[in-house]
């Protein structure tokens, strides 16, 4: 019979414990969180690739009314307005919904 050798578990006990953690958790909460990181994430690269005329439209993406967006002093820091936006979950789906407000950027 052939030998196999010894067998070390102990980083499947590992991964089985932060699965059951995961499980008895709130998974909602950690779907929403998981949610509003991608959406920092993207609206990072979002505006770093809008282009500036007069920064209007840049600064839309983190105001909520194209009055905000015009005003100079509104920069918004894109993480905390990130966690202010609502998760929807449709389903077994969450959804987060990202809008420039800027007149400009709705045509």
């Amino acid at each position: 019979m052939a030998r196999w050798g010894s067998t070390d578990f102990r980083q499947l006990k590992r991964l089985q414990k932060k699965m059951e953690k995961l499980q008895s958790g709130d998974f909602d909460k950690f779907c929403e969180e998981a949610a509003k990181e991608l959406a920092a994430r993207l609206l990072g690269k979002v505006i770093r690739r809008t282009p500036v005329d007069d920064g209007v439209l840049r600064r839309g993406w983190t105001v909520t009314t194209h009055a905000e967006a015009e005003s100079s002093s509104s920069n918004k820091n894109v993480k905390a307005y990130a966690e202010s936006l609502i998760v929807t979950k449709v389903g077994s789906t969450y959804e987060i919904e990202i809008i420039n407000p800027v007149n400009y950027a709705l045509t």
